[in-house]
C-alpha cells in the first residue's frame, strides 16, 4: 500500500479568527494540511499560484475582490484546484453565483466542526457538497422533469450513475459501487451532461436532486 494522501488546503477569509480556527482544526487531522491563507481575493491568487493546493476554502464576502470573482479566477488559472465555499451568507443568489463560478461545494459557517473536514475530503475526491436547505430552495425554482421515469433521454445505466452523482459521490466511489472502471464512469458523466443538458457536473446534481434521485 502507498503512503496516505494528504489534501493540501488554502483558506481565504477576511476574518483572522476564522482563518486561525480552520488552521487549528486542520492541524489536528493527519490527512489535511493548511499550506496557505489569505484575507482577500487578490492575495489568494498569489497564494494559490505559489502553493498549488488541492482545495481552496473560500469566503464569499471579502473586502476588495469577493469570493465569487476569486473562485472564477482561481479555476481559470488552476483548473486542477477545487473550491469549497464556506460562508455565513445563506441566500439563494450567493449559492447560484457560486455554482455558476464552478465551486464544488457551499457550506455554512454554522456547520459543525466535523462537517468542514468531510466537505474538504469530498470535493477533493471529485464530489460535490452543498448545504441541503439551500439546494432544496434552489431546485424548487426549477421545473422537475415531467415523466414517470425521470430523464427519459438517459439510459438505465446513465440514470443509475446520475443517482450516485446526486448523492455527492466521486467517480471512484461510483465505479466501485457499480463494478465498472472510473473511465467508464467518466464517459457516462460526459453523456449525462450532454443529454440533460447540464452546464456542468454541479448543474446535473441540482437537476437530479430536484427529481428526487438523491434518495437511495
Amino acid at each position: 500500500m502507498g503512503e496516505p494522501v494528504t489534501i493540501r488546503v488554502v483558506v481565504a477569509d477576511d476574518h483572522a479568527l476564522i482563518r486561525t480556527g480552520i488552521a487549528t482544526l486542520l492541524d489536528s487531522l493527519d490527512d489535511l494540511e493548511l499550506v496557505g491563507d489569505a484575507a482577500d481575493g487578490e492575495a489568494l491568487l498569489a497564494v494559490v499560484d505559489a502553493t498549488r493546493p488541492d482545495v481552496v476554502v473560500m469566503d464569499v464576502n471579502m473586502a476588495g475582490m469577493d469570493g465569487i470573482t476569486a473562485t472564477r479566477l482561481v479555476l481559470e488559472r488552476h483548473p486542477e484546484v477545487v473550491v469549497l465555499v464556506l460562508s455565513m451568507v445563506e441566500d439563494d443568489a450567493s449559492l447560484a453565483a457560486a455554482i455558476e463560478a464552478k465551486a464544488s461545494g457551499y457550506i455554512l459557517k454554522a456547520s459543525t466542526t466535523d462537517q468542514l473536514p468531510h466537505a474538504i475530503r469530498t470535493v477533493a475526491a471529485g464530489g460535490a457538497v452543498f448545504d441541503s436547505r439551500m439546494v432544496e430552495r434552489l431546485v424548487h425554482r426549477r421545473p422537475a422533469p415531467v415523466a414517470e421515469r425521470p430523464f427519459p433521454m438517459l439510459t438505465d445505466r446513465e440514470l443509475e450513475v446520475l443517482g450516485h452523482l446526486a448523492r455527492g459521490e466521486a467517480n471512484q466511489t461510483i465505479a466501485r459501487s457499480l463494478t465498472i472502471s472510473p473511465r467508464t464512469v467518466a464517459n457516462h458523466v460526459s453523456n449525462i451532461l450532454m443529454k440533460l443538458p447540464a452546464l456542468d457536473r454541479t448543474d446535473a446534481v441540482i437537476q437530479a436532486r430536484a427529481a428526487g434521485l438523491d434518495r437511495p
